[in-house]
């Protein structure tokens, strides 16, 4: 099992098993699509709800055994939380997979970096999608914007 602090500091824990699969898939995660492709993950991430509802389903059972509430449990998930509730999944995502311990080694290794990269992707998608960019004309004037 890998673990994530939320904001508040309380530690949490994530695994697969395959009873978590039906449940998982109803909350937007496959697991069998995530083995045929590995990305598959980044587009759980890119829908912070859908997100949301994938870590509940993972954590329900010791948020329900702590009296913590799914409204509760989501604000703790600030954007620290968020990335490294996805490092841990990612984590739990290799140990949960059949494969030989130097595979899984190799993939741990490759981790950092591709979390990184999903949640560049994440953070690019929010900032773009309500501004303009650094140092950009503000929207309006078609006359601002350079062709393409």
């Amino acid at each position: 099992m890998s673990t994530f602090k939320d904001r508040f500091g309380r530690d949490w824990s994530v695994g697969f098993t395959i009873g978590s699969v039906p449940r998982l898939r109803k909350a937007g995660l496959d697991l069998g699509a995530r083995a045929k492709d590995p990305m598959s993950l980044a587009a759980v991430i890119g829908d912070p709800e859908g997100f949301g509802q994938v870590l509940w389903t993972l954590c329900e059972q010791e948020a329900t055994g702590r009296n913590i509430s799914p409204e509760e449990f989501v604000e703790g998930i600030d954007g620290n939380a968020f990335y490294a509730a996805v490092s841990a999944i990612e984590e739990a995502l290799i140990d949960f997979f059949p494969t030989t311990p130097e595979v899984k080694q190799a993939q741990k290794a490759a981790l950092p970096g591709a979390t990184r990269k999903a949640a560049a992707e994440v953070i690019s998608r929010l900032t773009d999608s309500g501004s303009t960019g650094s140092g950009g004309s503000s929207a309006g004037s078609p006359a601002s914007t350079p062709a393409g």
